[in-house]
């Protein structure tokens, strides 16, 4: 999954590094100072986005499993003149949405343009998000995000996951303040993108309905227990003669490679996560993050009982992409430490990014 990514992982942790040295001035200024340089912040924001768009859509088109399959697809879709036919692309024929965004990118850039409207188009969204999650020290969200160590993958693999993940974020940023006719046409692009995020936004919905997030914590750690034994959503009663009649799901289950069974790297980070946001979710009242927590744990539990499957990690993204905020979101809205909060958060997000390095065998 992550060997195709190491060739860019050396100038990725390089923008990382100095992202994060940038921050740690910022938040010195914040916590020490009490003095919050909103143009630095601003500045730090956009040189993450350029650096990543740059390193993202700059790549040899040799980088990532994926990217011979976006060539080809933009190569077809581009000598084709009939929107029709460009929407059925075999190359990326699941998702004709995104060939026909595809095709509108084909009329005004050529394929290394094409790559960088990609990488902008999945960085953006998530700058977007943080400006509408806190109004100091912005930055410290794409950092966070940064972090994660699926975000590499997204750049140079599954791109189309990660456009519609990043999405999904600017999506719920947009719910949660109870802006319904943006959010839904945000999360209506998302799923344009990918067909999956309509799990999230299922989930999220979902969570509105249960008040108390401890009922979600047998289905949590029962899912648990039947990955552990290899069984998942196809071997369930009811629900799994539905799954296998689904097509696109099962293709999941039939293409080979990937990962077949449950990592524990994966099961600890799920847990730990979980524990903090109830731990957490306890200590704030705040209805976003009661519903982000039994989101979490929805999509955690999807993720288990598909873990079985050779690309399950396409359904335990859904939830990664969660984490960052799970983390930074009480801590950059409430007062939880008398002092040092943001230095405090800034290791929270250090301590994703060594548990990152570790599930990328850095």
């Amino acid at each position: 999954m992550y060997d195709s990514v190491k060739e860019i992982l050396p100038a990725y942790n390089l923008l990382y590094i100095s992202a994060f040295l940038a921050c740690v001035l910022l938040i010195i200024s914040f916590d020490i100072k009490k003095v919050y340089y909103k143009k630095y912040d601003f500045l730090v924001g956009c040189f993450i986005i350029i650096g990543l768009t740059y390193l993202f859509g700059s790549r040899d088109f040799s980088v990532g499993t994926d990217t011979p399959r976006y060539l080809m697809a933009f190569q077809f879709i581009w000598r084709t003149d009939s929107f029709s036919e460009a929407i059925i692309s075999p190359f990326v024929a699941r998702d004709p949405y995104f060939n026909g965004i595809s095709y509108l990118f084909s009329k005004v850039v050529d394929i290394r343009g094409y790559f960088y409207v990609l990488a902008f188009l999945l960085v953006a969204p998530l700058f977007c998000a943080a400006y509408r999650m806190t109004n100091v020290n912005r930055s410290l969200v794409l950092v966070a995000f940064m972090s994660l160590f699926c975000i590499p993958n997204f750049g140079v693999n599954i791109m189309r996951n990660g456009l519609s993940l990043s999405f999904a974020i600017l999506a719920i940023t947009y719910l949660k303040d109870n802006k319904l006719k943006i959010g839904i046409a945000i999360a209506s692009i998302s799923v344009a993108f990918h067909l999956s995020s309509i799990v999230i936004f299922f989930m999220y919905v979902l969570s509105s309905f249960i008040k108390n997030k401890w009922y979600v914590l047998p289905v949590f750690f029962g899912s648990i227990f039947l990955a552990l034994l290899k069984k998942g959503l196809k071997d369930l009663p009811i629900i799994g003669g539905i799954v296998r009649n689904q097509e696109r799901l099962m293709a999941y289950n039939q293409e080979g490679g990937g990962i077949s069974s449950l990592p524990l790297s994966y099961l600890l980070m799920h847990l730990a996560t979980v524990a903090f946001a109830l731990y957490l979710s306890t200590v704030i009242k705040d209805k976003f993050y009661h519903k982000l927590t039994i989101t979490y744990m929805l999509l955690s539990s999807f993720y288990f009982l598909t873990s079985t499957m050779a690309f399950s990690y396409r359904f335990g993204i859904l939830a990664w992409v969660l984490t960052p905020i799970i983390l930074i979101y009480p801590l950059m809205t409430y007062r939880i430490f008398k002092r040092f909060q943001f230095t405090k958060l800034l290791g929270v997000i250090f301590v994703l990014a060594l548990f990152s390095l570790y599930i990328l065998n850095i």
